[in-house]
Parts: structure tokens; sequence; C-alpha cells
């Protein structure tokens, strides 16, 4: 009888402890499920952070392609190296009549970038020689770091020739063409002007009731020189030094609305596709900003005032083509 009571009484204990972590369990289940209601009630009850951003302009550059310039020397001329085929996405997005005034510009540049070719004979001659090719203008410079670039990209070995002067003595080579061809004030606002007044006329749009503007964004799917170009044409204060934008790099204009019903203009830089940061850019005339400092922005009566004389719609008038 003693066992079978020891038993029993085990038995009611157990259960006795059963029940009781039910009823625990069951309480905590109701406390969190009340928690949670009351937090979602808080979260519906209080005011939502609402975004200031009321338009976005992105001129970004395209991604990965083919080389432009394969040269008689090149290990990796084959079309095998390039299963999507070679200058995959180089695609003509505008063609504009030639204009006169760019002409005679682009000759006073022409003769600043001689001087610096005429400076670099030797290696000139050493590249020649390695590559296979005639090199004689400062675009085969060019082609040729953007070859060996994507090519180390993708994964393939630089050849010997080029570890002596790749990346950086090509590399400032190729600068030249990329930054000296838009070196004058006039190149600068002929080859972007337009992109220029698009930018603006959006964000004036969109501020405009009686446009009834209901678009909230353009991206501009372009090249590395457009966004190299656009860069120097607004004169962003920050120096892109030698580097020309990669593939993926975007630069975004936000129009911002604030509290006080104010417009201001942020301008961000994504350095590649893969860049999670983005760098704030600032505009040169918009210095004397006092909230600059604070937010990073400009106001946009300012930002316009800096921009519209480098801005216009009609190609043909500009460059007084009949």
């Amino acid at each position: 009888m003693g066992s079978k009571g020891n038993k029993s009484s085990v038995l009611r204990s157990c259960k006795s402890h059963q029940k009781g972590a039910f009823l625990t369990v069951i309480l905590l289940l109701i406390f969190f499920v009340a928690t949670a209601c009351v937090g979602f009630l808080l979260m519906n009850s209080s005011p939502r952070v609402e975004s200031s951003v009321r338009f976005v302009s992105i001129l970004h550059r395209h991604g990965e392609r083919a080389p432009i310039l394969t040269y008689p020397l090149d290990p990796y001329k084959d079309a095998a190296f390039w299963a999507d085929g070679p200058e995959q996405l180089l695609q003509i997005i505008r063609v504009l009549k030639p204009c006169p005034l760019m002409s005679k510009e682009q000759e006073i540049v022409n003769d600043a970038i001689q001087k610096k070719l005429d400076e670099n004979k030797d290696l000139l001659t050493y590249i020649s020689k390695s590559t296979g090719l005639q090199v004689e203008t400062i675009q085969n410079i060019d082609d040729i770091h953007d070859n060996l670039l994507i090519s180390e990209q993708r994964g393939f070995k630089v050849p010997e020739w080029a570890r002596e002067i790749y990346p950086k003595k090509l590399q400032e080579l190729a600068a030249i063409n990329y930054f000296q061809l838009y070196d004058t004030p006039l190149l600068r606002k002929l080859r972007s002007g337009i992109l220029i007044n698009d930018i603006l006329d959006s964000m004036w749009k969109k501020i405009n009731a009686s446009e009834k503007f209901e678009r909230r964004m353009n991206i501009f799917s372009a090249h590395d020189t457009t966004l190299g170009r656009l860069w120097q044409a607004i004169d962003i204060s920050e120096d892109l030094g030698l580097e020309k934008p990669i593939y993926g790099s975007a630069l975004i204009f936000e129009l911002h609305e604030t509290s006080t019903s104010k417009y201001r203009v942020k301008i961000l830089y994504k350095r590649g596709m893969l860049d999670r940061d983005m760098t704030v850019l600032h505009i040169k005339g918009c210095e004397g900003d006092p909230m600059a400092h604070q937010d990073g922005m400009c106001d946009l009566d300012t930002f316009s005032s800096a921009l519209e004389p480098k801005a216009f719609s009609d190609y043909d008038k500009e460059c007084k083509i009949p």
C-alpha cells in the first residue's frame, strides 16, 4: 500500500505541475498577444514618417560590356572570350547634327591634347610595339586602357607588357581624353545643356500644380562620358580625380519638400552598382546656402540660378544651325 500511495502521490504532483506549466504557457501567450495588439494600435495611432522626396532624376552608366577596341596582339580578342558578343551594350542613344560652335571650340582643346601626346612619344611607341596597333590619338590610349580594365574585371590576366604602365600611366593619359575634351565652358554647355534643362524643367513642373505633372522619376541610361560631362558642366565641387565613372555608377538629383513648404535639391553619387553607400555632392553656386551644412541640400531657387545659364532646350538654335 505504501508504494501505491507513493505512486499516486507522484502522479498527482506531476499532473499538478503539468497544469501549472500549461496555465503559465497560456498566460504568456495571452501576454504576448496583448502586447502585440497594443503595439500594433500604437503604431497605427502614431503619425507615420513621410518621405520628403517629390521628384528624382537619375543618370546612370550602363552595365558591363565587352571592349570597344581589340588590338592585333590582344590575347582576348577572340569572340569566344565574350559570350554576349563584342561591344554588346554600345548603342547610339542620340545623334546630333555637327555643331559649328563645338567644332571651333574643340580645335583649341585638341591642340592642348596634342601637346600632351608629344610629351609622351616614347610611351606611345612602346604601346604601339606591344599591341601591334598604330597608336596615334588619345582616343586609342583611352580604348586600350578600358580594354585592359574590362579584361581585368572579368578575371583575365593582364598582359606582361602592360604591367609597367597599367593602370597608373595609362590612366593618366586616358584622363586627358576623358576630362580635357570638356575643358571649356562652351563645350560643357553644348554637351550637357539639354540634359541640365530637362533636370530643372522636371523639378519645376512637379511643384507647379497647374502642370498636372504626375511623373515621379526620370532615369537616363548613358555612357561614362555622359556622366563626366554633366559632372563638369554643373560645376560639382567634389573632384573625380582621374577616376572615370565605373559600370553602374549614377548621379542622382532629388527634389525635397521641407516642413515649411520650401523646396531643396540634394545631389548624390553612387560609385558603382555594388556600392551601397552614396556620397552627397555640392555644386558651386550653392556655397552661401545657410542650411547646406545641415541637410547637404541646396535651395531650389539657388540651384536653378546656378544651372540655368548652362541649360538650353533647342540644340539647333544654341549651335546657330540654320
